[in-house]
């Protein structure tokens, strides 16, 4: 019997830029993401290809300064996967699920960016952004969904771990 442990443990990163004191930053919770797929009883029998975690797996949270005109109200939120032991027949995609949460005062705040699925890979893709005019506000919680494709008895026992880095920039 074969069994195939698939561990994800997802980190944050976070980017700081302009002002001396003006910071945009990202945070999010860090859970362990487990897959253990059920045992093959059965010859000829392979796993279920695809698993798909609780569309909250992720909550994110992003403070951009949002001062005036500037553009310091703008920030673009990006992601990659760091593998540390991974194979090339797995792919993780990841998806924002909802808006999050506005706290705080603003003004001309706005959530956007598609809430499509993103193939990671190890170069940043822009997930969503946030703009604004004028704010002392955050963006928190923002659901984010994984999926996991390419689980098969091809694979070759072993656990599979790898990171998602979330960076934060200007737009």
């Amino acid at each position: 019997m074969r069994i195939i442990f698939i561990l994800f443990v997802l980190t944050l990163a976070s980017i700081s830029c302009t002002a001396q004191i003006l910071f945009r930053t990202v945070t999010t919770s860090t859970p362990t993401w487990n897959i253990t797929p059920t045992a093959i009883t059965e010859a000829g029998n392979d796993y279920s290809s695809e698993y798909s975690s609780a569309e909250n797996q992720i909550l994110l949270n992003a403070y951009v300064p949002l001062i005036g005109l500037t553009g310091l109200g703008n920030g673009k939120i990006s992601v990659h996967q760091e593998n540390s032991t991974w194979n090339n027949l797995l792919t993780l995609s990841i998806k924002r699920t909802g808006p999050g949460t506005l706290e705080g005062i603003c003004v001309n705040c706005k959530l956007y960016g598609s809430l499509n699925e993103i193939t990671l890979t190890n170069i940043p893709q822009e997930i969503f952004n946030i703009e604004a005019v004028l704010s002392i506000a955050s963006y928190t919680n923002i659901p984010l969904q994984l999926k996991l494709r390419g689980v098969s008895v091809v694979l070759p026992v072993k656990n599979y771990a790898t990171k998602v880095i979330f960076t934060i920039t200007a737009i």
